[in-house]
């Protein structure tokens, strides 16, 4: 880690951690290594079933960054992933919240660009950004410095979860929350809902995230295939119950995620084939 904080940002990362050991400080260090570095970030163990593994891990990455403002969450019960952000959301203290999971990582000037748009856009809640898959920490690709953040297309949205979580940034005092006790699609409820009050989502096509394996089919809760599916229906399901959709749409967005869900496993279920 080799960044020279010149000043802070009045951001807090919110980092969920469940048995992260592994990946959390390459998450941990791209987060330092920004060109503006964030007032705080809150690393949030939901409950790790690894004995007390992650927990000293996080401990001992507070100590080895003791200069910055770390902060460590325990929860007394596996709560997952949404539940687990909005514990750290409640004490979070800057007035803007940026999201990363423990096994992905930032493009070093991520947060002073996401912040600096924000900031001279006060009347956004929320903007976002692509991500892209590397397979090691060495291909790291440049990126011209593009500020063209543009509204993201509703439509868009409803049938494509186009927001990956680790670039999400948002205002703290908005009232919407992850729904409590979900564990599949809960991140693409919230946007969605935001979306469907009609606040617009901003977006900028610059990757300045990345992740390390495959959205489907690899370890953790991607690999769930099936209940992704399910969660996903179900956001269609409890939009359309609160009258944010209407049953024409609830009805063509829920047909069509079946129907990517029906492809997705085709296709992985040929690679397999394949592999044989």
């Amino acid at each position: 880690m080799g960044s020279i904080v010149s000043s802070y940002l009045p951001v807090s990362v919110i980092i969920p951690c469940y048995r992260c050991a592994v990946t959390i400080e390459r998450a941990v260090d791209s987060v330092l290594n920004q060109t503006q570095v964030p007032e705080e970030i809150i690393l949030v163990d939901d409950f790790s079933d690894d004995g007390s593994a992650t927990i000293s891990y996080l401990k001992n990455l507070k100590q080895k960054y003791q200069k910055f403002n770390i902060q460590i969450l325990s929860l007394e019960k596996n709560q997952g992933p949404g539940s687990a952000r909005n514990e750290a959301w409640k004490i979070a203290s800057q007035p803007y919240i940026a999201f990363l999971d423990a096994d992905d990582s930032w493009y070093p000037n991520k947060l002073e660009l996401q912040y600096s748009w924000m900031k001279s856009h006060p009347e956004v809640l929320l903007t976002a950004h692509s991500s892209i898959q590397l397979f090691n920490d060495s291909h790291q690709k440049q990126f011209n410095h593009c500020k063209n953040f543009y509204p993201l297309n509703i439509i868009k949205l409803l049938f494509f979860n186009c927001i990956p979580t680790r670039s999400v940034m948002l205002k703290r005092e908005i009232q919407y929350r992850f729904s409590p006790g979900k564990r599949y699609a809960e991140d693409y409820l919230l946007w969605l809902s935001i979306a469907l009050d009609r606040h617009p989502i901003y977006f900028l096509g610059l990757p300045l995230s990345y992740s390390y394996k495959n959205e489907f089919g690899d370890s953790g809760l991607s690999s769930h295939m099936w209940q992704m599916e399910m969660g996903e229906l179900n956001n269609y399901f409890l939009l359309f119950k609160t009258n944010k959709m209407s049953f024409f749409l609830f009805f063509t967005c829920s047909a069509y995620s079946l129907i990517k869900y029906i492809r997705r496993s085709l296709v992985r279920l040929f690679d397999g084939n394949k592999g044989k």
